[in-house]
């Protein structure tokens, strides 16, 4: 099954999760997996239903995926989210 691994940044929506094991077809299926488990995530990674925010990337297996929410995706693989961080 794939799997979502998820930035230390995140835990504390997580209950310290930071790699999730999930069932879905596509980025989509598993992302909305991921909401089912930690619902405040959608509001932190979507700014509108459907639609990542700016400041969120996705990365399937290492390669750049954040408008590509609709790919279908394989057992093996795995969905990194990197939210911008910003300090000073």
């Amino acid at each position: 099954m794939p799997h979502i691994i998820l930035p230390a940044v995140l835990k504390k929506y997580t209950n310290q999760t930071v790699r999730l094991t999930v069932s879905g077809h596509s980025i989509h299926a598993m992302l909305q997996q991921l909401f089912q488990h930690f619902p405040p995530l959608e509001n932190i990674l979507f700014k509108a239903p459907g639609t990542l925010s700016q400041y969120v990337n996705l990365y399937l297996n290492n390669l750049p995926v954040k408008n590509h929410l609709e790919m279908l995706v394989q057992n093996d693989d795995e969905l990194t989210i990197i939210p911008a961080l910003s300090g000073g």
